[in-house]
């Protein structure tokens, strides 16, 4: 009896490959495959209304597996860098509207397309103050830049005699060094406004003074830039611009002190 194809068909199937199953969890081609989803838990401190009180926070997150990097950014800055930590600070937050984006991979590579947000108001700097704005501004040496001198929420202001002060050697004033801000001269009201510069040891000291001029309306009241100073970074580091408590003061329409509730800095970050 003759059976040799027979035999030949059946090895033939016996020997064939078996069929394909897919079981890495983190393979796209998975049917059952899950991408990378990261969720926003909450903020320390916790935001009250959406809003912060301070300028520092914290935002944690988590991913859908344990073994997740994240990577973050604020506003209009770049991208972090990977980490594995599901947390991320916030320094020096300036006063306004701020955007996180948050998003994650799996360590096999695959990055989530879509990041979680969170946006939120910083309020942490109360009625008749003055800042510095940014609260820290990054610029590289020899790189010429602006600061604003802020006036916060203030109530009745005429005037203002501002003294701030730096390291001598850090920072240099230069150009048109002071121009008068938007804030007082609202109105189309005029300001008169003139400056002066002292030395010491290591360090600049300079001396504002602004006052409205016109007869009929001659107070603001409300949150705006009062002066706008141009500098020049000469050497690396991180180098404060300092309110001296004794030269500030806020003036009303009738040559009154108003109490100054606070005086905030700013920094420099010359990389």
């Amino acid at each position: 009896m003759y059976i040799l194809p027979t035999l030949i068909v059946l090895f033939l199937l016996g020997c064939s490959e078996p069929e394909l199953t897919l079981d890495n969890e983190f393979d796209p081609s998975n049917p059952n495959f899950i991408p990378p989803e990261t969720s926003i838990l909450y903020t320390s401190p916790p935001l009250i209304g959406n809003v912060s009180s301070v300028n520092s926070i914290i935002v944690h997150f988590e991913g859908n597996d344990v073994n997740m990097d994240f990577q973050y950014k604020i506003d209009n800055k770049e991208w972090s860098g990977w980490s594995e930590q599901p947390f991320a600070t916030f320094n020096f937050l300036d006063e306004g509207e701020h955007l996180v984006l948050v998003k994650g991979r799996y360590l096999s590579g695959t990055v989530e397309e879509n990041a979680d947000s969170i946006s939120f108001v910083v309020d942490a700097i109360k009625g008749n103050s003055l800042r510095i704005d940014r609260l820290q501004t990054e610029v590289n040496e020899l790189e010429t830049f602006t600061i604003d001198i802020v006036a916060e929420e203030v109530v009745g202001l005429s005037g203002a005699g501002i003294s701030i002060f730096y390291n001598s050697n850090a920072l240099s004033l230069s150009g048109d060094s002071l121009l008068v801000g938007p804030f007082l001269s609202q109105n189309d009201q005029n300001v008169i406004s003139f400056y002066s510069i002292s030395e010491s040891v290591g360090y600049t000291t300079v001396l504002l003074n602004m006052a409205t001029l016109d007869p009929d309306f001659n107070f603001v009241s409300g949150t705006g830039v009062v002066a706008t100073l141009e500098f020049t970074a000469n050497s690396n580091g991180l180098w404060p611009i300092e309110f001296s408590e004794e030269g500030t003061t806020l003036r009303g329409p009738s040559n009154n002190i108003i109490p100054i509730e606070e005086l905030v800095e700013g920094i420099v970050n010359v990389k």
